[in-house]
């Protein structure tokens, strides 16, 4: 896992101060648990009908596990949901987790507004929704605004560490590598 800060320089700096952090973390358990969650079918009642039929759960990506983690980080130290607002770092009042998607023109952080109040299941379906608009240029103004962290994730393209670039207004930035052994 990667946490990268930035800090306002002074006007007389061009680049950015950053802070690097570099750890590992056995996520056997939440491989196991990821697994058990997405391959179970649960009986729902189907609208207007008694009867309770088979619905799969929607899938549950490990970056929709992150994206909780970061939350409940968030309240934990609210310190780090800052935003800058023009000279001044504010708190933010609510939990806005940005997704780092990537599409035909570049790179987008549509955000997952009130992430902190979600479970990992609403988690999953906002950020399916999220990457569905941003995929078909479907996104609004609104969509990227209120992020106080965003999470890209490029370990399913084999990549291990990498240093993510913050987006601008934010303060952080959560980059994840791969599931190794």
């Amino acid at each position: 896992f990667f946490f990268l800060m930035i800090r306002r320089p002074p006007r007389s700096t061009l680049f950015p101060y950053t802070t690097l952090f570099r750890s590992k973390a056995d996520v056997t358990d939440l491989v196991e648990f990821r697994t058990k969650l997405n391959t179970s079918w649960h009986g729902l009642p189907a609208r207007g009908n008694t009867a309770r039929m088979a619905v799969p759960q929607i899938k549950v990506a490990y970056n929709d596990f992150i994206v909780r983690a970061v939350a409940i980080g968030m309240e934990k130290f609210p310190i780090m949901t800052g935003q800058l607002d023009g000279e001044a770092i504010r708190l933010a009042d609510s939990v806005g987790v940005g997704l780092a998607i990537s599409v035909p023109d570049g790179l987008v952080a549509p955000i997952i507004k009130d992430v902190h109040k979600k479970n990992v299941t609403q988690i999953a379906r906002d950020s399916k929704a999220l990457i569905e608009k941003a995929r078909s240029n479907k996104l609004a103004p609104a969509d990227l605004q209120d992020g106080c962290i965003t999470v890209t994730n490029l370990g399913a393209f084999g990549i291990e560490s990498f240093i993510p670039i913050v987006v601008p207004g934010q303060c952080s930035i959560l980059g994840i590598g791969q599931i190794t052994d």
